[in-house]
């Protein structure tokens, strides 16, 4: 009986240059270890969850709070690096460059910023 090859890819992590796995949906992410070291837009650590079985984001301070913005424009900074996180297809989230993302999400990310300001 032969083994299924596996669906993940071998990549690298955008950030810290680490080797990691993921699908080929999602070829650019940061590695566990970056994703540990998100901070929000205070400089505060945030953790990212689904935020049911069926899905959604959440982004939750270390306190257990609920972080607003971050959960609103899906956006963080690993060492510097504006980040973008949001769930992945099937479960857990991901971290990907917001450079990379379309103008429209970088868009919707700057009307939804204004918002949380005002």
């Amino acid at each position: 009986m032969m083994d299924k090859p596996s669906p993940l890819i071998n990549t690298t992590c955008f950030i810290c240059g680490a080797p990691d796995r993921t699908l080929p949906r999602y070829p650019v992410i940061a590695c566990a270890g970056c994703k540990r070291r998100a901070v929000n837009h205070e400089g505060k650590p945030v953790k990212f969850f689904n935020e049911s079985m069926s899905g959604g984001f959440l982004a939750m301070l270390d306190d257990g709070s609920r972080d607003e913005e971050t959960t609103a424009t899906h956006t963080a900074y690993v060492d510097g690096t504006e980040v973008y996180v949001d769930e992945a297809r099937f479960g857990g989230t991901v971290i990907q460059p917001m450079d990379a993302m379309p103008d429209v999400v970088r868009d919707r990310i700057r009307r939804r910023r204004g918002k949380s300001e005002g």
